[in-house]
């Protein structure tokens, strides 16, 4: 398949390829690979600009009932890619990397972390489980870190929600009237 306005970039990009698998990728926040960008709902509820954050499912055969997820940075995420293009344009053949961090965090868990980071309890419903979610879905990196030695250096999730916390205060203030849940 070919893209009508990119004809020398296939061209140039056909002998090599490069897939990747993104399982959470943590952009402005959170992205909890529920039913679409979920980061943005989980910091609209701590702002006060949607009523609750939903939470799929408390059933899970997990320590805390709630699915476990890895997350990464959309830092971290971006460097992974500009490794990858280096070893492209020195001759490299491409491959198949998962990014991820290897390591999983649970829904509560994530929830817990953002209260300690923020100082604001993320107001929220369990609701019943989605058909097909699995209870776990973490990264095996070990792929992207023997070929592009990629090593997270931004997805520690203390990272991760400060700098979603710092992007919704500047970008999605707290809503007038709103109250704060501590």
């Amino acid at each position: 398949m070919q893209h009508a306005g990119l004809p020398w970039a296939w061209r140039w990009l056909k002998p090599c390829r490069l897939f990747w698998r993104y399982l959470t990728i943590n952009t402005r926040t959170l992205y909890l690979l529920l039913n679409r960008d979920r980061s943005t709902d989980i910091m609209m509820a701590l702002q006060g600009h949607v009523p609750d954050f939903a939470v799929f499912g408390d059933d899970y055969d997990t320590p805390d009932g709630t699915a476990i997820r890895d997350y990464i940075h959309v830092t971290d995420l971006a460097a992974a890619h500009v490794q990858a293009l280096k070893l492209l344009l020195e001759g490299h053949s491409g491959g198949a990397f998962n990014l991820g961090t290897g390591k999983g965090f649970s829904v509560q868990e994530i929830l817990a972390a953002i209260a300690t980071e923020t100082g604001r309890h993320v107001p929220h419903v369990v609701k019943p489980r989605r058909s097909g979610d699995p209870t776990y879905l973490v990264a095996d990196p070990s792929a992207a870190r023997a070929t592009l030695n990629f090593r997270p250096a931004h997805s520690d999730l203390a990272t991760i929600i400060r700098t979603a916390w710092a992007w919704h205060n500047k970008a999605h203030p707290l809503k007038t009237g709103a109250p704060v849940r501590k």
